[in-house]
């Protein structure tokens, strides 16, 4: 991983942005778990239907993987930090 090699600069507006991807990260993660344990919770209360609601929680892992990747590329560029991937 390339990190900076001096001081970064973070002006007023990169601060705020930075707090809004983190606001906007923990909100959207929030969601994804939130529908997973519903998800959860309605298969165990009406198995009949457990197909159903077990494609809905499948997706949600790849969702939070997504969006804390995303997040991650976010604070990578404000912050100059590089990735070898």
């Amino acid at each position: 991983m390339g990190n900076p090699t001096g001081p970064v600069q973070l002006g007023v507006e990169d601060v705020r942005a930075i707090d809004k991807e983190m606001a906007d990260t923990r909100h959207d993660v929030n969601n994804y778990l939130a529908v997973l344990s519903a998800a959860l919770e309605m298969i165990r209360f009406r198995p009949e239907q457990a197909e159903r609601f077990l494609a809905s929680a499948m997706e949600q892992p790849t969702r939070i993987t997504t969006r804390l990747r995303q997040c991650s590329d976010f604070l990578g560029t404000k912050l100059a930090i590089t990735q070898d991937r």
